[in-house]
């Protein structure tokens, strides 16, 4: 039998799920301040989630809101955290 050690004897198929369950994903975003664009990293097998981040280029805080399902982003707010 030949398969790549790497991926296993289920060869692709399990290469493709491990790729496919990846939930962190990066998205774009505009900082409510400064008006730059930034890039957030989100966790999308939170189905909510709210939180307080820096923006990076001009370090006001941000209220980042989003939901998800399924894996992929419904909604996404960044807002003023004051």
């Amino acid at each position: 039998m030949l398969y790549s050690q790497a991926l296993g004897p289920q060869g692709l198929a399990a290469g493709k799920d491990c790729l496919a369950m990846n939930l962190l994903q990066g998205h774009e975003a505009t900082c409510p301040h400064c008006w730059e664009t930034i890039s957030l990293t989100l966790d999308l097998s939170v189905p909510e989630q709210s939180y307080i981040e820096d923006c990076p280029v001009c370090c006001k805080p941000m209220l980042v809101s989003y939901s998800a399902a399924d894996g992929e982003l419904d909604a996404l707010s960044v807002d003023p955290s004051d």
